[in-house]
């Protein structure tokens, strides 16, 4: 799972941004296939934020 972590952090860090973007930016910078960068970008965007960890009453 350390790819996954790794990966999403990548993700996390270029948000915000359009899920195809993401996918894209693994694809070419990272050499994942499509499948996989879908699923990455997928798994980080519905892990739930740090602010909402925090907060979890205040959430979007």
């Amino acid at each position: 799972m350390a790819v996954r972590s790794q990966s999403g952090r990548l993700v996390r860090e270029r948000l915000p941004a359009r899920h195809m973007d993401l996918v894209a930016l693994l694809r070419s910078d990272h050499g994942m296939g499509h499948g996989h960068a879908n699923a990455v970008v997928a798994s980080t965007l519905a892990e739930p934020r740090d602010s909402e960890l925090a907060n979890p009453e205040h959430r979007d």
